[in-house]
């Protein structure tokens, strides 16, 4: 009988110009590489096994010289530019919390800062002789009568306009001036003697209509000017 040949010994493989030598089963065998892997022993391997080097573990990429001398430039900007947006939104918070915690300011606290409204006056018949005491004179309330109606010039700075007599508009101040203001007249000595409205012409009447409306508007009316019977002395066609 032919006694059966043995296998032939591991041999060595020449692999893209570098020398393996395949190791025996008691030495380790981590630096051999079967298509991309270590065997576990040398009888693992068989003939014609293409054995391959681990590839090399590749080195950390190394950040450019610019990269890090910005990073190192940079980091100090960043740290305190930081620290100032984070004291900007500290200082809004605390604001913001403050506001809220007094609210904001009502409609009704706004009325209060303004003065309260004048109680409207009261309307009471006057005769020409109470009429006439109003000009001002010694704290004396300013009257303007106007067709009958009776207004206070109640503003401090264009009470100044009507008072004392002689100045600007006092030829109005205590007394009917229902045709001076209709003719424009601002003397009294060139009012015309016992001219009355009803002796006006359409044109004054128009223009008398208009101070009228003036008076209405601005100033509050306080009286009506009445006969000695009480009669309202007025013009119904004003």
């Amino acid at each position: 009988l032919a006694r059966p040949t043995p296998a032939p010994p591991p041999r060595a493989r020449l692999h893209r110009g570098i020398n393996l030598v395949v190791q025996t089963d008691s030495e380790a065998a981590a630096p051999l590489a079967l298509l991309g892997s270590a065997p576990a022993s040398a009888s693992q391997l068989c003939d014609g096994d293409v054995i391959a080097p681990a590839p090399p573990t590749p080195p950390p990429p190394t950040p450019p010289a610019a990269m890090l001398e910005f990073l190192e430039t940079a980091s100090p900007l960043v740290l305190y530019g930081g620290a100032f947006v984070f004291g900007i939104l500290l200082v809004l918070g605390v604001l913001f919390l403050t506001s809220g915690a007094q609210g904001p300011p009502t409609r009704a606290a706004k009325k209060t800062d303004a003065p309260p409204p004048r109680p409207p006056p009261v309307v009471r018949d006057m005769t020409e002789e109470e009429l006439a005491r109003g000009t001002g004179v010694d704290g004396a309330p300013v009257y303007v009568c106007v067709n009958g109606d009776i207004y206070e010039i109640d503003d401090e700075e264009k009470k100044k306009m009507y008072s004392p007599p002689g100045t600007g508009y006092s030829i109005f101040a205590g007394r009917e001036a229902a045709v001076p203001l209709a003719m424009a007249i601002l003397e009294v000595d060139k009012i015309p003697a016992g001219k009355t409205v009803a002796d006006l012409t359409a044109h004054e009447l128009d223009s008398l209509r208009s101070w009228k409306s003036h008076y209405d508007n601005n100033y509050p009316k306080v009286g009506r000017l009445v006969d000695a019977t009480g009669k309202h002395l007025q013009d119904p066609r004003v």
